[in-house]
Parts: C-alpha cells; structure tokens; sequence
C-alpha cells in the first residue's frame, strides 16, 4: 500500500493565507503558484507526491479548474511527468488519501470541518473508533456543529 503521499489542504484562497479578498485572476494565479511550488518541488524531490484537495468553500480562482491549470503549468515548468501532483476536488473524499499518507498538511481549521463533515454525513463510510481523549473532542465539535451553535452558545452566556 502506498505510503508516499502527502495530503495538502489548501486553505481555499480570500483568507489572507494565499491570497486576499478582492484579489483578481491574475494576482490569485501568481500567488497560489509560488505557494504550490514552495509545497509541492521539495515533496516530489523527495519522492513524495502531494495531493492537494480543494477547500469546500473556496474562493473566486481558487477551484478545481483552477488548481488544475496552474499544477499542470508547475509540472511542465520543472519537467515533471503529467500528474506527479495530484487533486482532490471539493466535494470527493479524501479519506483513503489520508490514511495512506506520509503526512498531513493544513493552513487552518479547514481539516477539522472537513473531517468533522465526512464523519457525520448520511454516507457513513469510516465509522471510527475513539479513545476517550478523541471522543470528547469530536462530542464537542457535534453539539457546536449540529446547527444549533447559536442556541448552545447563548445558553452558555446567559
């Protein structure tokens, strides 16, 4: 089984991680390009090879279309084979990716809601086992997530 990869969140673009709110094609381009390549050459120098998935909630430019034009164009400027950087769209799972992973790297909360999304959803593919630590962790992330935050959150404070 591969253990090679390495999971790259991107962190979605207007987060000021990579780019800003507001920023055009061109800027958001340049940007996410020295980004991927800062992340992606000394990974696949290594013999890695990363596999970035889209953020859920990503910004103008910052799409799938958009990675893709820009991985391929990083690839072809350092003489890499056609995907030796690989993607994940927003909406596809991850998870056999991850467990199969080198590592795992993230630029934000985006990993928890992601994960928090996939274990929870209708489609329980993983169903995963908890330590006591973890348990208390994801019961947390339930009740603030379960779309009554707001309610939880104003009982606390009153």
């Amino acid at each position: 089984e591969r253990n090679d990869l390495v999971l790259i969140f991107h962190p979605g673009g207007y987060r000021d991680v990579i780019s800003t709110a507001g920023d055009n094609k061109d800027t958001c381009y340049v940007a996410q390009s020295l980004f991927l390549e800062r992340l992606c050459i000394p990974l696949v120098e290594q013999g890695l090879t990363p596999v970035i998935k889209v953020h859920p909630l990503r910004a103008q430019y910052h799409d799938l279309e958009d990675l893709d034009v820009l991985v391929r164009q990083i690839e072809c400027k350092y003489g890499l084979a056609d995907g030796s950087i690989e993607l994940i769209g927003p909406k596809d799972w991850f998870w056999d990716v991850a467990f199969r992973s080198a590592f795992i790297l993230t630029f934000g909360s985006s990993a928890i809601y992601e994960s928090y999304r996939e274990l929870t959803s209708e489609q329980e593919r993983y169903v995963p086992t908890f330590d006591s630590l973890t348990e208390e962790v994801f019961s947390a992330y339930n009740i603030l997530f379960n779309g009554c935050a707001v309610v939880h959150a104003k009982e606390m404070i009153a």
